[in-house]
């Protein structure tokens, strides 16, 4: 009974401090005290150490033995060079959808297209555009039948979602994205793998370049 009543509280404390710390509000380097969490939400320190352990597996919070869980400060260095294994690995899901997508694959991968836009039209927030994109590049994947890939691409997010998110923030770059997934989906549409390989590309490192360059901003970034 205790259980079915704190999974909605865990979730509803989880889901608060992602947002926050995808929007900045909680800014790379701050502490996230567990009692400080647990009096503010009235959820319980063991719940609250629960979704401080999920966030870190996130890869938005780091834990230490002396100052305990705090926002996670990207590295430059590390975004950089997961951008190469990313490339590489969603180079190879693009031609994987050229050879393999069904039409109606496609229009599935529209469909993603246009919710991305809308969000960026409505102006969602950046954890809102974030999770458009996922959904975005989990359709194009599934139906590359990369489903390891998607898993791999996972992993590698959480160490780079601030700067993804950081990039979602800068102005006018949510409305970049949604032109560079365009000439994505276009390539794709006409299955041509270079061009959809060269519109990736593009895009992840405009989307890096983006991030960092907010960070460093903010002088949040770590060497």
């Amino acid at each position: 009974m205790l259980a079915g009543v704190l999974e909605p509280l865990r979730r509803q404390v989880y889901d608060t401090l992602r947002r926050s710390i995808l929007e900045f509000r909680i800014k790379p380097g701050e502490r996230l005290p567990e009692r400080e969490i647990a009096e503010r939400t009235g959820a319980p320190p063991a719940t609250v150490r629960e979704v401080l352990r999920e966030l870190a597996e996130d890869g938005i919070v780091e834990t230490t033995p002396d100052n305990g869980a705090v926002v996670t400060v990207p590295s430059p260095r590390e975004a950089i060079e997961l951008d190469e294994t990313r490339n590489a690995i969603e180079s190879l899901a693009v031609r994987r959808f050229v050879q393999n997508a069904s039409d109606s694959q496609i229009d599935a991968l529209r469909r993603a297209l246009r919710e991305f836009q809308r969000a960026v039209v409505d102006r969602a927030s950046p954890a809102e555009l974030l999770k458009a994109r996922d959904r975005f590049y989990i359709v194009l994947l599934r139906a590359a039948g990369q489903i390891t890939a998607l898993s791999l691409l996972a992993g590698l997010y959480g160490k780079v979602i601030l700067v993804m998110s950081r990039s979602l923030s800068e102005p006018g770059r949510a409305g970049d994205t949604a032109r560079e997934f365009q000439r994505i989906f276009d390539a794709l549409a006409a299955r041509d793998a270079e061009a959809a390989v060269r519109a990736c590309s593009h895009h992840l490192e405009q989307t890096t370049t983006a991030g960092l360059r907010g960070l460093a901003a903010s002088g949040v970034t770590a060497p």
